[in-house]
């Protein structure tokens, strides 16, 4: 049984492991493997323990003939070999078997590649393991004296530091297992540690999957707007300071009417994104705008330069400086669409007026979202972070780096973990009602060998057309609100509805789309609208699509399969438990056979003898459920209030319940068991349970 136990865990790594996505499925397999090694060395250790007690006055026997502990040891090791050799093909053929069903039936996208060398492999480290466990009480075995196993010294010795009351009534029941939970108190502490471990992890292990299955559909879905399907880029990589046809790459209005053209699809929002062109005085800019500008990022310095918030902006604009090529780039957009002061690449991106009415009752940090003046161009709205913290960290080598970011909760948690750290905090000090000079080029391609040829970055006359408007600022929105999961930006850029865009870029194209559904998705609509979507994804460069339905069934099938290891894993253990429950419990029955048919010969009737053992199980259960159950409601409860304080998003759903079921009927398997040794010992006649044979 063992053997086959831990083949079954190995070859579930191997065979099951390949179909986990990523490194954390992949640890997470390794800890359940050692905690199934664990928990079958605990149950060998166990077995061994009990059947080694159950002879224990057989080994006094041998060591009162001379026996000496080596040939003791070697006895019984012996044993441990010739019971493991005969298990171990058994249990090969058995897991092999079961596995190769498992694969087939339940996890059907999977395959079975049974290898010879790994069946050997699985075989030797299970006799090894056996091995190993077995160890423990051989060692035990071995300190065994005569006199111990003849007297029962160790019954007597406890005892004597025992302090029983008497009892004016004579409960036979409550008195014998009081007895035996006297002598055996450190059995049932270990028992009782034991069934404490798998409650906790029982627990956990339920409250994770239900949290995990609850929201299967919701998990990279929940954006601002609900949709069923997502039209995408996978790749868009644009010139830094203008667009071309090649990067004007997108989703036109037909292709949406396509998609649209399908009788299940009742609406969807998109956005489009161009490349814009801000021109700003450099000099008079504050530092935040710097930062938000193609200034900010990090800095490498050596660790004897002195930084402050008085002089960190030099380090910035010294580096900014030695970028030549970036600089070059630079003047030869200014000399192309004759500009005079200094230019920043700024992301320009349009989306429905629903989204923008959204996003501004959320994330909006001044002025007023006023959706006819977006329409006519007269006003935009601009995405900025609130804050911009300036950190000096260690680099490499000796040196130090000065780095610019934006509001992140894991700047926030940097800075408060490492005060030392921060040199300085810029606040948002853009204003409504400013006006921003705001160009868009679109010209020919760019020249990927500009640079080696000595050719212009950007030459006039490849200038299709240049739109160039003073527009004024009508509210702002905060970057850390907004998120990438809703609007896909840079950390600073112009937010426009599609119609405004239509002022500034009118070949603007679509780079994401979002679909919905007027009723609920089946297996055939979904096919249905998948093939509309793929036909016009394969018309764009880097086209992709994606199906909620489908990322639901993706999630429920790997959920489904996780879940199916999980459940055998906590049923493993509380199989695992439940058979040292058992054996602690038959070797005491089997150690008290003499004190049974004496009590047996005092009137003692099967009832009164089977209720002492079960309330010594109930004993171990309690203590092991209470201890279980509340270290698990208690820590939950730390994790819970941590969480909220910290505001981080909950990963565990209250979920003892489970555990409890299966808790009980375990209880219940071990007391029927606990009965039926009792019954068949009480067949026996009161002369055999007394008499030593």
């Amino acid at each position: 049984r063992v053997g086959s136990l831990i083949l079954d865990v190995y070859k579930d790594f191997g065979y099951l492991a390949m179909s986990l996505d990523g490194y954390t499925n992949i640890i997470m397999v390794i800890v359940v493997v050692v905690i199934l090694l664990l928990a079958s060395s605990l149950g060998i250790i166990n077995t061994f323990a009990s059947n080694l007690k159950e002879r224990k006055k057989q080994i006094g026997f041998y060591r009162a003939v001379g026996a000496t502990k080596k040939q003791i040891f070697s006895l019984f090791m012996r044993e441990a070999l010739i019971l493991s050799v005969i298990c171990a093909p058994i249990s090969l053929l058995i897991s092999f078997f079961a596995v190769k069903f498992i694969i087939v039936k339940v996890f059907s996208d999977y395959f079975f590649s049974p290898n010879l060398w790994v069946l050997l492999i699985c075989g030797a480290f299970g006799i090894f393991s056996v091995f190993m466990a077995s160890l423990i009480p051989l060692f035990s075995a071995m300190r065994i004296t005569p006199l111990q196993s003849i007297r029962n010294i160790e019954a007597m010795r406890k005892f004597k530091n025992k302090k029983i009351k008497g009892q004016k009534d004579f409960d036979v029941s409550k008195l014998l297992s009081k007895r035996n939970m006297l002598v055996s108190r450190r059995k049932q502490v270990v028992v009782s540690i034991f069934l404490t471990i798998t409650i906790i992890f029982s627990s956990y292990a339920m409250s994770y999957m239900t949290f995990e299955v609850n929201n299967i559909g919701f998990i990279g879905w929940d954006y601002a707007l609900k949709y069923d399907y997502d039209l995408h880029l996978s790749g868009d990589g644009g010139n830094a300071y203008y667009n071309s046809p090649e990067t004007n790459n997108g989703f036109s209005e037909n292709h949406i009417q396509t998609v649209l053209n399908h009788e299940s699809i009742s609406s969807f929002y998109g956005q489009k994104s161009a490349t814009a062109i801000i021109e700003y005085d450099a000099d008079d800019s504050s530092d935040y705008f710097k930062l938000i500008s193609d200034v900010g990022g990090t800095v490498n310095i050596d660790s004897s330069n002195e930084v402050n918030e008085d002089n960190y902006m030099t380090y910035f604009e010294e580096q900014e400086a030695e970028y030549s090529v970036e600089s070059q780039e630079i003047l030869d957009v200014k000399k192309a669409a004759d500009y005079d002061g200094d230019i920043m690449q700024v992301a320009l991106t349009s989306v429905d007026e629903e989204l923008i009415e959204k996003l501004s009752s959320e994330a909006l940090m001044s002025g007023e979202v006023n959706i006819d003046k977006l329409n006519s161009g007269e006003q935009v709205i601009v995405m900025a972070p609130e804050k911009m913290y300036v950190t000096l960290e260690d680099g490499y080598d000796n040196t130090k780096d000065i780095v610019a970011r934006w509001n992140s909760e894991y700047t926030e948690d940097l800075v408060e973990a490492n005060p030392e750290t921060l040199i300085t905090t810029e606040e948002c000090d853009i204003v409504v009602g400013d006006k921003l000079d705001v160009g868009v080029i679109y010209a020919e391609n760019h020249d990927p060998d500009y640079d080696v040829e000595g050719k212009p970055y950007l030459e006039k006359e490849k200038i299709i057309s240049q739109n160039r408007f003073d527009v004024e600022i009508g509210a702002i929105l905060d970057k850390g609100l907004v998120g990438d999961s809703i609007i896909r930006l840079s950390d600073f850029a112009i937010i426009t509805t599609h119609q405004g865009m239509e002022k500034f870029f009118p070949d603007a194209k679509y780079k994401e789309v979002k679909f919905a559904l007027k009723d609920d998705c089946t297996e055939e609509t979904d096919k249905d609208i998948c093939k509309v979507l793929n036909s016009v994804a394969e018309c764009v460069d880097n086209g992709e699509y994606t199906s909620k339905y489908e990322n639901i069934q993706t999630q429920k099938e790997q959920w489904k399969n996780l879940g199916f290891l999980l459940y055998a894993i906590v049923i493993l253990l509380f199989t695992i438990c439940g058979s040292i429950v058992n054996n602690t419990v038959m070797a005491t029955i089997k150690e008290d056979k003499k004190k049974i048919g004496t009590l047996r010969a005092v009137g003692a009737n099967e009832k009164e003898i089977s209720k002492s053992y079960i309330l010594q199980l109930l004993s171990m259960f309690k203590w092991g459920f209470g201890i279980g159950f509340g270290g698990f409601a208690l820590s939950y409860l730390i994790i819970a209030l941590t969480n909220k304080y910290t505001g981080l998003a909950d990963a565990l759903v209250f979920n003892p319940w489970i555990t409890l079921l299966l808790g009980i009927i375990l209880f219940a398997i071990c007391s029927l068991s606990v009965y039926s040794k009792i019954r068949k010992e009480t067949r026996n006649s009161i002369v055999e349970n007394i008499r030593e044979l």
